[in-house]
């Protein structure tokens, strides 16, 4: 997270760092709000929507983290390592 408002900044002029650092803040929010109720979809589709979870059905479902982690570094080697912005290039 930390590298992602890092890059951002990095990434865009002085002058759209807020909107560009607040949009990112609004994508790691999101994120949140979309994984929650997505993992317990998982766990209740693993446990075949039964009382009692077992911890089988809790692995199952959390493998969309490692696959997450694996099309983040994917993404990482895509992307250009960003030029300096200079002084008069804002």
């Amino acid at each position: 997270m930390l590298l992602g408002f890092s890059f951002v900044s990095i990434r865009h002029p002085s002058w759209t760092n807020g909107t560009a650092i607040g949009f990112m803040n609004a994508l790691i929010m999101g994120a949140g709000a979309v994984f929650q109720p997505l993992i317990g979809y998982l766990v209740d589709r693993a446990a075949d929507h039964q009382a009692m979870v077992s911890v089988n059905d809790y692995q199952e479902a959390l493998l969309v983290l490692p696959a997450c982690l694996v099309i983040a570094l994917i993404i990482l080697f895509c992307i250009e390592a960003p030029k300096r912005l200079t002084a008069s290039s804002h």
